[in-house]
């Protein structure tokens, strides 16, 4: 937790997790985690950069999730027409 939020202590983030709701902070983390691997997958323009990318299920999710989005586009272009 204090990894996650350096400005808290151990004893504030013992705090934090007794008094806001239940899993609350767990999904402000893996929202933050999510916002940085999309960046990461953002930012891998050419083969290369995307074959460097980690390793992982956030990774697919974030691919996956982007390639929904963009058919989704597609799909609506394509309706218009």
């Amino acid at each position: 937790m204090c990894d996650e939020f350096p400005a808290l202590t151990p004893t504030a983030a013992l705090e934090e997790l007794a008094t806001t709701p239940a899993g609350w902070l767990w999904e402000v983390i893996e929202a933050r985690h999510y916002a940085k691997t999309k960046a990461l997958v953002d930012a891998a323009d050419t083969p290369e950069q995307r074959a460097a990318l980690p390793r992982g299920e956030l990774v697919e999710l974030v691919t996956l999730i982007t390639f929904d989005e963009v058919q989704r586009e597609i799909d609506a272009r394509e309706g218009d027409r």
